[in-house]
């Protein structure tokens, strides 16, 4: 049986991207079949964009379905919503409103 992916990374490792990516920041990991095949993780990012990342520069979180609902869904700058809902430490320039 497959694992479900956590839905949320704490950034443990921002060497080279320190204007993308804060420690200690919890991001949204989007999904993405084709990454995880490369160890790479699509992450809604400071850009509010989401970009790939090795995972190793993560620890995957989960949250209670409380904490996410009251978190909402970003919406990037490009204008599409991520498909899961909730974020917490939403990328300057991140709207609620979609």
């Amino acid at each position: 049986m497959k694992v479900q992916p956590k839905p949320f990374g704490l950034c443990i490792d921002n060497n080279r991207c320190r204007a993308s990516l804060v420690l200690g920041k919890v991001y949204w990991i989007l999904p993405g079949a084709a990454a995880t095949k490369d160890d790479l993780v699509r992450v809604l990012d400071e850009s509010a964009e989401d970009y790939l990342y090795h995972k190793g520069r993560f620890v995957f979180v989960n949250f209670p379905p409380a904490v996410k609902e009251k978190a909402g869904a970003p919406t990037c700058k490009s204008g599409h919503r991520p498909l899961r809902s909730g974020l917490l430490g939403k990328p300057s320039g991140v709207s609620d409103s979609g």
